[in-house]
């Protein structure tokens, strides 16, 4: 084997001492660069999601808007129905009833009279 001398041993050293340290500083460039890239990629993503989760919460929103608005309108129709149903049921059933009804309420019962009196029929319910 042959021998290598001390100061060529030394030069070997401080050699491969310099690639070490170059290899470590540019480890810790591209190590950096790439954290900054995937802090850059996480912010991105992260306020993708927010506006996902926002578009998603406001469409929920305005699908209960809908069904509420259209709940209402059908319970509005139902009691215009029952409203003007109940009017037309005691309407028929007091002039069926009671033809003077109308009669009584529209005119007094005698000229004289300043105040005309109104009768009330009762339908029981």
């Amino acid at each position: 084997m042959r021998r290598v001398s001390a100061a060529a041993q030394v030069d070997v050293k401080a050699e491969v001492a310099s690639l070490l340290e170059s290899l470590g500083t540019s480890l810790g460039q591209k190590f950096s660069s790439a954290t900054a890239d995937m802090a850059s990629r996480l912010e991105q993503t992260k306020g993708d999601l927010r506006q996902q989760v926002t578009d998603r919460i406001q469409q929920g929103f305005s699908e209960i808007r809908s069904s509420v608005e259209q709940q209402l309108a059908v319970g509005r129709e139902e009691q215009n129905w029952s409203l003007s149903d109940g009017c037309s049921e005691r309407t028929s059933f007091s002039a069926a009833h009671y033809p003077a009804t109308q009669d009584r309420i529209s005119k007094p019962e005698s000229a004289d009279r300043a105040e005309p009196r109104i009768a009330i029929a009762w339908t029981g319910s």
